[in-house]
């Protein structure tokens, strides 16, 4: 049994409501698709959303604020089992299927026949590492989008693995604390964090490339976009340290 000290859904929607997470979330939602709007529209009347929108402060707010969220799903769960069944139907069945709708469907838009398309090699890649959370690897299908500023389908789908990841990371830093108390955990995670950036800015030394940034040619438009560096293992640690002071919870 994982907590001694259950929340119930009241006092969960109660949580949410009282800090305004749903909220947030739209505000940061909203300004990373008006952000992409200015920039994939190629329009000049609203690449001023560019300018004044910041779309990597939103995607980090968004992980930021989802820190929050996992680590109240975990506190929630009975058993580590049912926290990552609850995580996997969050995120895979709607993750499957617009992988495969998007696959089947957008032949309709592609410039190759039914028939090229179903058998170009690169229809597959799209489908098996979209699969495997890899769309960095294939993130495009044979000829859709070739006349776009951004032939990329589904380019969003990139933080999915990032979600993943933090949902396995939650349990593995909740096991540290206790074991190791959350100062420690929190000096240690802060610590690889800062070393993480570093190797960013070696690799640039090294290399004379920007390591740490991606770097989007757009027509005529180049812009560059820092990599985002998310993390919500701050907020988990930060609540789950909150948690082990002032509560016996994951006892």
């Amino acid at each position: 049994k994982m907590s001694e000290n259950k929340i119930s859904s009241v006092e969960v929607s109660n949580r949410l409501r009282s800090n305004n997470f749903d909220g947030l979330r739209l505000v940061f939602a909203s300004m990373v698709v008006l952000f992409h709007i200015g920039i994939l529209s190629q329009n000049d009347t609203l690449y001023w959303m560019t300018k004044y929108i910041s779309s990597t402060f939103a995607v980090q707010a968004f992980f930021f604020v989802s820190g929050f969220l996992i680590f109240m799903s975990y506190e929630r769960s009975d058993s580590m089992f049912l926290y990552f069944k609850k995580r996997f139907f969050r995120i895979i069945p709607a993750y499957v299927l617009v992988v495969f709708v998007s696959a089947f469907l957008l032949v309709g838009l592609s410039e190759l026949s039914a028939f090229d398309y179903f058998r170009s090699l690169e229809w597959w890649r799209y489908l098996f590492y979209n699969l495997m959370l890899a769309n960095f690897s294939a993130p495009t299908l044979p000829g859709v989008f070739l006349s776009n500023a951004e032939p990329t389908v589904n380019g969003s789908l990139w933080t999915i693995k990032i979600e993943v990841a933090f949902y396995i990371m939650v349990p593995f830093l909740v096991w540290l604390i206790k074991k190791f108390g959350y100062k420690k955990v929190l000096f240690g995670v802060f610590l690889l964090s800062v070393m993480w950036k570093c190797g960013f800015y070696l690799a640039e030394m090294v290399t004379g490339t920007q390591a740490d940034v991606a770097v989007t040619e757009i027509k005529s438009i180049r812009a560059i976009v820092p990599a985002p560096t998310v993390n919500p293992i701050a907020p988990s640690l930060y609540a789950y340290s909150l948690n082990e002071v002032t509560s016996d919870s994951f006892t």
